[in-house]
């Protein structure tokens, strides 16, 4: 019997999130973003562990400042990610 002043406390399992197949979409595909064009950057968040992803943001950063003239939404909000499971996203890039 569980006294009322007593709580089960269960420790959630942890998630174990990998970003791979990283990929520059360009519908031209020249390779390069041109003028007034929209590409993407898509890749796909595995969650390998055993327990739920939750509140998962994707951060898109320009590391370099010669990157000018680029318009793109740099935070992707994915939400929750079930264990094993993975899916695809993308981030829309223009010019």
């Amino acid at each position: 019997m569980i006294n009322k002043s007593e709580a089960i406390i269960e420790k959630p399992l942890p998630p174990l999130l990998f970003a791979s197949d990283i990929e520059f979409i360009d519908i031209n595909q020249n390779n390069r973003i041109d003028a007034n064009e929209t590409c993407s950057i898509q890749f796909k968040i595995s969650n390998k562990g055993k327990g739920t992803a939750r509140n998962v943001t994707a951060n898109l950063v320009n590391v370099t400042s010669s990157l000018k003239g680029l318009s793109f939404n740099p935070l992707l909000k994915i939400g929750s990610i079930a264990p094993n499971t993975s899916q695809t996203y993308a981030i829309k890039i223009s010019s």
